[in-house]
């Protein structure tokens, strides 16, 4: 059990950031118009927000923190705004021919978006619950350390996958020939992530 432990955090760490959301569609987004290069400065901009989200939820599963409500609802409104603005940024670019990503500068977006990404906390706890709470007798400040680095190592090759699928040939290609629709789709998209949001707050 025990030498399974860091893989369980190391898969966890992987099947989060590999679960679909915005962070993808943002990685999709770069790397068929910026490359490869930009999005890996985009994809360590998020890597940036998870961990903040990362140190939250462990201190959550080994009981040491109970965040007060007021603050994910204050959270789930500035994620909704952010992904409407997002949305409205993508369709608008979708008409003007010239126009790239809307990501224009990669690090810093993607440490905004990874901040203001809306499956964070909910996803982290689902994913991690499932995997690693059933050894909570383990889980301590004291092994805090290793829950972050075994975590961070799962995200980095889940990171490392979807710039590697983002990067193939016949999807660059793809994205490139139907780059308008692909922009007004995940335009769409940000702002449903966005309503969703909004219908999940308690008032």
């Amino acid at each position: 059990m025990i030498a399974l432990y860091p893989f369980r955090l190391f898969a966890a760490g992987f099947i989060y950031i590999v679960s679909p959301g915005p962070i993808f569609l943002g990685i999709l987004s770069v790397v068929s118009e910026k490359g490869r290069k930009a999005a890996t400065n985009f994809a360590s901009g998020a890597f940036l927000g998870d961990i903040v989200w990362l140190f939250l939820t462990c201190l959550f599963l080994i009981g040491a923190s109970r965040v007060p409500a007021l603050f994910f609802s204050v959270l789930t409104g500035a994620c909704a705004l952010y992904l409407f603005w997002l949305g409205h940024k993508m369709i608008v670019a979708s008409g003007n021919s010239s126009t790239g990503t809307i990501f224009r500068h990669p690090f810093a977006d993607g440490i905004a978006l990874g901040l203001l990404n809306p499956k964070s906390y909910p996803v982290l706890i689902s994913v991690f619950s499932a995997l690693v709470l059933n050894d909570s007798f383990r889980l301590s400040l004291q092994n805090l350390p290793a829950l972050m680095t075994f975590s961070c190592l799962g995200f980095v090759a889940g990171y490392g996958a979807m710039i590697a699928v983002a990067g193939v040939g016949p999807v660059k290609s793809l994205y490139a020939r139907n780059v308008r629709v692909f922009s007004v789709g995940f335009g769409l998209i940000f702002i449903g992530f966005g309503i969703k949001l909004l219908s999940l707050m308690h008032v």
